[in-house]
């Protein structure tokens, strides 16, 4: 059997984005099944023609196709590998990315034939999973997001002294909720009268919100730090030693996002912005604090709680990693490879 995978990996390129993140490790995940052809969908409208005999090949040479491709891969991808794999007949399985399938097909109707046609839809999911067979998608099957992590072991004791230190994990955009984060800072310190609180933030940063966040950042220097962007391999050790990490996102349908597992798996807690898949990852009060997606004063009164409460915050950290648990690689191995037909 060979195996071939359509998506975004950029090799030998510096990106940490969540798509490519995801693709990489299904890739790595793949290889540990058998040989693997690549088609990196990497800037692909530059070098169309190139994708496009790539993408011919993998259907001539390979019994199984994996699509792993955002929302505008998937407007070119999924009608290309639909009409030529009607006449190729080979076995295509779609791992999603994101949770955007089921208002993708509400918007674009004809996508439901296209995702019909394929072998199983892995999405992250339980109630997408529920959406979509509502929509008359029956070939859809719950995978975690995962991630290749070695879960932080945790300390003994915990103490944490001012100023509280959170982080965010993201791009570096306005939809990510990172000037609610800032704005959050400023305010939890001048409610307290001092600098009660710290931000750091993670995360390759948008070209079009550069300027406005380099202001932000010289103007509130004295809390608010930007420390670059990490390797998915090292966001466990970077994450580990701070409070809780921040996710006021303002992407409704959000998927279930890599920064919340890593989280997990460094055993820290999380403030987020309850969006749509919110609960099959966090539990308010269990791993983490969730406020309402509309509530514009929830992050500080969740912040403002997290710091009145530490113990609180410490007995959540064990709680984290077991969540962690349920997206690790091995986890999604297991899955991917029963799916493919193997370890049957």
């Amino acid at each position: 059997m060979r195996i071939a995978l359509v998506g975004r990996v950029a090799e030998g390129k510096e990106l940490f984005d969540g798509q490519t993140v995801k693709t990489r490790y299904l890739y790595e995940l793949l290889k540990q099944i058998d040989d693997v052809y690549l088609v990196d969908t990497y800037e692909y409208k530059k070098h169309i023609f190139r994708t496009l005999v790539h993408s011919i090949s993998a259907l001539a040479k390979c019994d199984e196709i994996v699509l792993s491709i955002s929302i505008n891969g998937r407007r070119f991808f999924f009608p290309f590998f639909y009409y030529l794999n009607l006449f190729y007949k080979k076995q295509i399985f779609h791992s999603l990315i994101g949770g955007r399938l089921a208002s993708n097909i509400e918007k674009n109707p004809s996508w439901k034939k296209y995702v019909n046609s394929f072998k199983v839809n892995w999405v992250e999911s339980h109630e997408l999973v529920s959406l979509l067979n509502e929509m008359g998608v029956m070939n859809v099957q719950y995978l975690p997001n995962f991630k290749k992590l070695t879960k932080a072991e945790l300390l003994e004791s915990y103490h944490y002294s001012n100023p509280y230190r959170y982080c965010m994990f993201s791009r570096v955009q306005k939809q990510k909720g990172i000037t609610d984060a800032i704005d959050t800072i400023i305010e939890i310190n001048r409610y307290y009268g001092c600098k009660k609180a710290v931000l750091d933030i993670y995360g390759p940063i948008d070209d079009e919100f550069k300027d406005e966040f380099d202001d932000l950042l010289e103007q509130y220097s004295d809390c608010v730090t930007y420390r670059g962007a990490v390797d998915a391999a090292k966001s466990v050790e970077t994450l580990k030693n701070y409070y809780m990490l921040l996710f006021p996102t303002r992407y409704y349908n959000e998927g279930i996002p890599g920064t919340i597992i890593d989280a997990m798996a460094a055993g820290v807690p999380v403030i987020a912005r309850k969006w749509h898949y919110c609960s099959e990852m966090l539990m308010h009060q269990n791993n983490g604090f969730v406020y309402d997606f509309n509530d514009q004063h929830g992050l500080f009164e969740m912040m403002k709680y997290s710091i009145e409460n530490e113990n609180e915050v410490v007995n959540m950290k064990p709680k984290c990693l077991e969540k962690a648990d349920e997206c690790l690689f091995e986890t999604a191995f297991k899955m991917i490879k029963a799916g493919l037909g193997e370890g049957k």
